[in-house]
């Protein structure tokens, strides 16, 4: 083979190596930082169903004291 044609098509072959890592390590950071959101929004949600399991406790708590009085 012509080593013109080599050279053109290594130097076309570790373009597209470069683009395809890039593209690999960019989707690769979205995926952590969408897990550590996640992971974030998951613990919020534990503290809120925690407020709300303590909001509802009180509330039923008021409501039995209060038909108790009747």
């Amino acid at each position: 083979m012509n080593p013109e044609i080599i050279n053109l098509y290594i130097e076309r072959l570790l373009k597209e190596v470069e683009e395809l890592t890039k593209n690999r390590l960019l989707i690769e950071t979205q995926l952590k930082y969408t897990e550590l959101i996640n992971g974030n929004l998951q613990q919020k949600l534990k503290e809120f169903e925690l407020q709300l399991e303590k909001l509802n406790k009180k509330k039923s708590k008021e409501v039995s004291d209060t038909s108790e009085s009747f």
